[in-house]
């Protein structure tokens, strides 16, 4: 029979395990929450904890992590939005995926606000690396390209980017007409 082994928590070993888990990853405010929670569940099944006490050391470590400058919402959503455009994700894919991190709605506006000032076109611009990395329309060979015509659409699609950005990738025949494009 095998039983659960944890050491056992207290404030002292919640810190340690959020500077831990900061030292390897990046992360917002809502994910380290989480990462800390799920550590005092597993607690909990070997030992007899109050979880007001445990959600109050919560709260303390991530505003010390956040006041030490540790934790920072806006710095993580702007990297992260940098990340996943530069990978060709849509503008409305990189808001959905902030939002599951656990980004406020107003970051997450300035962050995509921050893409539009830097690119004419982000929209285009990652559709443009979408399709390249994934080998769709022009980044085909030229022969099997009608063919897989409407299976491209449908993958742009998917990947969050409109109709009329989609059509415009996957039809282009000269691509650096594409890339001059400011998209209006």
């Amino acid at each position: 029979m095998n039983k659960v082994k944890s050491k056992v928590i207290t404030e002292e070993s919640l810190r340690k395990s959020g500077l831990w888990y900061l030292e390897k990853y990046a992360a917002s405010a809502h994910s380290l929450r989480q990462v800390l929670n799920r550590r005092v569940l597993k607690a909990m099944l070997v030992e007899d904890l109050d979880k007001d006490t445990c959600n109050h050391w919560i709260d303390c470590i991530i505003e010390r992590f956040t006041k030490a400058g540790l934790l920072n919402d806006s710095e993580f959503a702007q990297a992260k939005a940098s990340s996943l455009f530069k990978k060709g994700t849509s503008t409305q894919m990189i808001r959905s995926k902030l939002f599951d991190k656990g980004i406020s709605g107003a970051i997450i506006d300035q962050v995509i606000a921050d893409l539009h000032e830097d690119w004419n076109n982000p929209e285009l611009k990652a559709a443009i690396r979408f399709s390249q990395r994934k080998r769709l329309g022009p980044f085909r060979p030229l022969h099997t390209r009608s063919e897989f015509n409407q299976r491209d659409l449908a993958t742009m699609g998917r990947a969050g980017f409109s109709y009329e950005v989609a059509k415009k990738i996957i039809n282009a025949i000269n691509l650096q007409e594409l890339e001059n494009d400011d998209g209006y």
